[in-house]
């Protein structure tokens, strides 16, 4: 994975340790077996229903990370860009 993807599964297992919530606890919250957390915590993507189940039981909206890291990206493409210089004219 670059430095310009972002690992959902990271931010939910963070935020699981910051709660001190287990996998067990999510799994229950989320209507799933535990093997499927597991597997939730090691995947960079999600499905966007899903992550708004595990948002909804965590109480943190996790698209909301997921959208200042779009922008802060989209910011460092457009600052990377470079700049059309006008012809003046003397």
């Amino acid at each position: 994975m670059s430095k310009d993807e972002i690992h959902v599964g990271n931010l939910i297992r963070v935020k699981l340790k910051k709660d001190r919530k287990s996998k067990v606890w999510l799994a229950a919250k989320i209507d799933c077996c535990r093997t499927n957390v597991y597997k939730i915590l090691t995947r960079p993507s999600i499905d966007t229903a899903q992550l708004q189940r595990i948002s909804f039981a965590m109480k943190k909206n996790f698209f909301v990370e997921l959208a200042d890291f779009c922008q802060e990206k989209l910011e460092q493409i457009e600052d990377n860009k470079p700049r059309k210089q006008k012809n003046l004219k003397v």
